[in-house]
């Protein structure tokens, strides 16, 4: 395994804490959202909630999805790695982690627009719960960019590229390969191609 595929590996192990974690923040504000109702609308909490009736916020509906998304993709991507699938690994690499990188760029830039200054209510539980939904939703993003940034730096780099060796270098086929080979084990000169 090469240092790329384990510090992928690491990173998508925290990706699932991160999106373990968000997956909890939204279910609890799904859950305060939902508690409320109608009477938490037109208490202190009007500011909170955004809703006039039993519903939530389709943005932490969204956010959710994603962190089911990611909890769901992470292990699948790990296991990929381990097995060696190069090839497999970084396409489903490139479009899932693109689809959810989307994903979460939006709910992030979303959510922080409609929450960006909760600094007045930081005694309320549910100030607190935003503040970290958005917090979390970022640290994913970061981490899910990181993670798209290597998933290409991989598809790109020599040790995944299929025919490449580093003493043969590329384009070279299996026959001049095995008389290179034998010419280091022997000391005899390898054989003469020919160029046309």
């Amino acid at each position: 395994m090469s240092a790329l595929s384990g510090s992928r590996i690491a990173l998508y192990s925290l990706l699932w804490i991160c999106a373990a974690i968000l997956l909890g923040l939204t279910a609890s504000r799904i859950h305060f959202t939902r508690g409320f109702g109608f009477y938490g609308a037109i208490s202190s909490f009007v500011v909170l909630t955004h809703i006039a009736h039993r519903s939530v916020d389709p943005i932490i509906v969204e956010l959710l999805v994603t962190a089911c998304l990611f909890v769901i993709w992470a292990p699948i991507a790990i296991c990929l790695l381990l097995l060696g699938a190069k090839t497999l690994a970084n396409i489903a690499d490139m479009i899932a982690l693109f689809v959810l990188w989307v994903m979460t760029l939006v709910g992030a830039a979303i959510a922080s627009h409609f929450w960006h200054g909760l600094g007045f209510c930081w005694r309320f539980r549910a100030c607190k719960v935003l503040s970290a939904v958005v917090s979390f939703a970022w640290i994913t993003w970061a981490v899910a960019t990181i993670l798209l940034i290597l998933a290409m730096a991989s598809m790109g780099s020599k040790d995944d590229t299929p025919g490449y060796t580093r003493r043969g270098g590329r384009g070279r086929n299996q026959e001049t390969r095995a008389a290179g080979d034998q010419h280091v084990t022997t000391g005899a000169a390898p054989p003469a191609t020919s160029t046309v």
